[in-house]
């Protein structure tokens, strides 16, 4: 092969990896990637409440109001794939949660309704597709599990004046949730470390911060006194409110917030990471922002697998029209490796 055709070859392949490097993923309309990290929209013509993601399926309480919307285990694409249907004999207002047991064999949801008179938790089996009541707790909204437990934020309470707080979710059907921690603020989303620490973004504190509960602490106020925001580790400060907080597989804590902007700083809807630092201070990397053209408030975020490497963070937007796929941006494929791979790599010439 000539010189001139060895160069039109290594063109040529160039271009093809750039170009699927590039078309990797399309831009998501509500979600601006940051550098080293690329974004998608799933679910795009869906209305999504609560969610959870499962490899590529997504299980979500998807908004019709007509009807008032129902549970749907889906692909990303927005086909679905079963409808799970709603509470019978329940007239809910509103969805809160959707999330996975450890088992994976079912899903549990939180639903409310106008004064948080009768919110309950149902918890749905997976291959039957039947709904069992399993506990009322006014003003639930968001559930994470930790050593076989299951633990949901929210009021417990009819009245706005009551902290939100964490709680021990009780099953038994006398509904005497425990507190946790008393934290204050309107509510927001929390999570757990793969040890039992416990990560939460605050909403509506003079000081809103990523703060942290050991697992020790957590496991001490079972049955006993609550902790209350005093009693927290100060992991970041945070410009504006937190609305959910996510911990990958490999313990990267991830959180978002939304602030509404004032004289001196400019309105921000972010995801960001925990840099490992505690304390005062901004100690976390901006991973991406939300500017989408139904408005910009972002809402409940999920993740899958180790964020920095080959997993994803899913964020959906407040104003439900649908969630966003965050994913780090893989290595670039180097020509060599690739004509290497294809047997294509032209030998040097012996003299």
């Amino acid at each position: 092969m000539s010189q001139k055709g060895k160069s039109h070859l290594l063109s040529l392949v160039t271009l093809t990896v750039l170009t699927v490097l590039s078309t990797a993923y399309a831009d998501s309309t509500f979600l601006v990637a940051q550098p080293g990290y690329q974004s998608s929209d799933i679910l795009t013509s869906q209305s999504v409440a609560g969610y959870d993601v499962q490899g590529d399926n997504v299980i979500a309480w998807i908004n019709d109001y007509v009807n008032g919307g129902s549970l749907k285990l889906m692909n990303t694409s927005g086909t679905v794939i079963s409808d799970l249907g709603t509470p019978a004999g329940y007239d809910y207002g509103w969805n809160n949660f959707v999330r996975l047991d450890p088992s994976g064999d079912s899903v549990w949801v939180g639903m409310s309704v106008d004064g948080n008179t009768d919110d309950r938790i149902y918890q749905v089996d997976l291959a039957t597709q039947s709904w069992a009541y399993k506990a009322t707790m006014a003003g639930n909204f968001e559930m994470e599990f930790s050593g076989g437990n299951a633990y949901v934020t929210g009021l417990n309470s009819t009245s706005w004046l009551d902290p939100t707080s964490i709680w021990l979710l009780d099953t038994s059907g006398s509904n005497d949730h425990d507190c946790i921690a008393a934290i204050g603020g309107y509510s927001a989303g929390f999570a757990f470390d793969s040890a039992g620490n416990v990560y939460y973004a605050t909403n509506g504190l003079a000081d809103n911060a990523l703060i942290s509960f050991s697992a020790a602490q957590v496991a001490a106020a079972v049955g006993a006194s609550s902790m209350d925001i005093n009693d927290a580790t100060i992991l970041s400060d945070l410009l504006g409110g937190g609305y959910d907080t996510t911990v990958d597989e490999a313990d990267n804590v991830i959180c978002n917030a939304n602030y509404s902007g004032s004289d001196t700083e400019p309105e921000s809807h972010y995801v960001a990471m925990w840099n490992g630092n505690v304390g005062s201070g901004t100690n976390y990397d901006v991973l991406a922002t939300a500017q989408g053209p139904w408005g910009d408030w972002i809402s409940l975020i999920d993740s899958q697998g180790n964020v920095t490497v080959d997993g994803s963070i899913y964020q959906a937007d407040f104003y439900y029209n649908g969630i966003a796929e965050l994913s780090a941006v893989p290595e670039p494929i180097t020509v060599t490796l690739l004509l290497l791979g294809s047997g294509m790599l032209i030998r040097k010439r012996r003299l």
